[in-house]
């Protein structure tokens, strides 16, 4: 279950090396809102859908709802690399989701 206003939130807060990623994704979550009302979920689960393992998808809902990747890693008991390296992944999976799929 995506709860849209906090991945609004943890997407506007976003700092560091994930704050190109994070406003691109929040630039096409309200453009897909402004379209039509379940814009913005749609997006989410289409980029979970995108991810073809189920734990990079569950690494992207922790991400999505504010857990830090150091948590993620304990909350999946993968080491804090591992956890590093698919985020990396899931990153480059999901910019080729929002570049194909422009919503502009």
């Amino acid at each position: 279950m995506v709860d849209k206003a906090r991945v609004y939130q943890r997407l506007q807060t976003v700092e560091g090396s994930d704050s190109p990623f994070a406003r691109e994704f929040l630039r096409r979550m309200r453009r897909e809102d402004a379209d039509r009302e379940d814009g913005a979920v749609a997006l989410v689960d289409q980029a979970l859908n995108a991810l073809p393992d189920q734990q990079d998808r569950q690494v992207l809902s922790l991400w999505l709802n504010g857990i830090q990747l150091q948590e993620i890693a304990i909350h999946l008991d993968i080491s804090a690399e591992a956890a590093r390296k698919r985020w990396g992944r899931i990153k480059d999976t999901l910019r080729s989701v929002l570049t194909c799929n422009p919503a502009d």
